[in-house]
């Protein structure tokens, strides 16, 4: 009698905890389904005096394997940073959304995991921007890096 109370009480926490969890996947999807153009990133059209959006991790000239860890702190008014790996010619590698901890407005630290695949080292970047509705990339930081084969 016990084990069944335990069962439905823990069947009734999974189905209150799965709406949350369905936000993040939800996310991602719009991520990967919105429309991206290969190609450089051109110079933001306003850029913030110093910028507010700094790469910590990784350091201008490492070698990066995927998948990589960018991390950094960032202040946007959406609350998110778009984060991304490019090779040497531009072309977008890997792109996600990564939320600042603090949210909109104030300065706080930002994560992303980004797999990508390149045959053969080559020249790349990891970037953070902030890019409003209509696209317009409002700052960019950007890390010149080596990017390395998986094993």
């Amino acid at each position: 009698m016990i084990g069944a109370v335990r069962r439905t009480i823990l069947l009734a926490l999974v189905i209150l905890a799965l709406p949350g969890c369905t936000d993040a996947f939800r996310e991602a999807a719009e991520t990967l389904e919105s429309p991206r153009t290969p190609g450089p990133i051109p110079t933001p059209s306003r850029p913030v005096p110093g910028g507010d959006i700094r790469i910590r991790s990784p350091r201008e000239g490492d070698d990066v394997l995927s998948p990589v860890v960018a991390r950094g702190v960032a202040s946007t008014a959406s609350g998110k940073v778009l984060v991304r790996v490019v090779d040497g010619a531009g072309a977008e590698l890997a792109a996600m959304n990564a939320p600042i901890a603090c949210g909109a407005g104030c300065r706080g630290r930002f994560e992303a995991r980004l797999a990508f695949y390149v045959p053969t080292r080559t020249p790349g970047a990891v970037q953070a921007l902030e890019v409003e509705s209509d696209g317009t990339i409002v700052q960019l930081a950007e890390v010149r890096v080596t990017l390395v084969p998986g094993a």
